[in-house]
């Protein structure tokens, strides 16, 4: 906990000059080698975050259940 890995597989620009990227992120909270989740950027034309969302599986109490990869995406 207290640290993460994000990288980028995939970065796009978008119609507007903005940027759209994918990739993963690891979560720790299950265990020392992690679980990757999917990490999906929206970045506006002078390239300041203007969304973000996380995508992965948890359980009840809130920790990974699983691993998802993302490689590629499209606008």
């Amino acid at each position: 906990m207290g640290r993460n890995h994000v990288y980028f597989n995939s970065v796009q620009q978008t119609g507007d000059g903005g940027y759209f990227a994918s990739g993963e992120f690891t979560s720790y909270l299950r265990g020392p080698l992690g679980d990757t989740g999917v990490l999906a950027v929206r970045f506006d034309p002078n390239g300041n975050v203007a969304w973000q969302r996380g995508f992965l599986s948890f359980d009840a109490n809130g920790v990974p259940t699983a691993s998802v990869h993302a490689l590629s995406s499209i606008q």
